[in-house]
């Protein structure tokens, strides 16, 4: 008798400790998904806010460097020649920037760091800035 009392015991407790726990996580849900939409509302603002800025941005960039560089902004490429503030505008700031000792105006910016297996930093892309513009780039897999 006292077995099935101390099994009715247990789950009982169980029972308690479940229904507890359910609204626990429950309110956590509830939670995350009110958090999960706001977040979706600020990106949808901020794309607005961005789409009322990309077109003019676009077109001053177009008067003043031509289409090419216009359009290489707008799809995140580089060329040569191009402005190094136009690389800043597309790109955004390059995660380590090293600069020649032998010459004034010669820069080198690294974009895209990542851990090599001897635990090194290394970068995905090189791009050599002259002159305030791009001169060469390259690209590691």
């Amino acid at each position: 008798m006292l077995l099935v009392f101390l099994c009715i015991a247990i789950l009982a407790g169980l029972l308690i400790y479940g229904l507890l726990t359910y609204n626990d996580h429950k309110n956590v849900r509830q939670r995350y998904f009110a958090e999960l939409k706001m977040a979706e509302n600020r990106l949808a603002a901020a794309r607005k806010d961005f789409e009322l800025l990309d077109k003019p941005l676009q077109g001053l960039i177009s008067k003043q460097f031509g289409n090419r560089m216009a359009e290489n902004v707008k799809t995140e490429t580089i060329s040569t020649g191009m402005p190094s503030e136009l690389l800043l505008v597309s790109w955004g700031e390059p995660a380590q920037v090293s600069y020649a000792t032998d010459e004034m105006n010669k820069e080198v910016w690294y974009y895209d760091p990542f851990t090599t297996p001897e635990k090194e930093t290394a970068y995905r892309t090189e791009i050599t800035i002259e002159q305030n513009r791009v001169s060469t780039w390259k690209d590691r897999n």
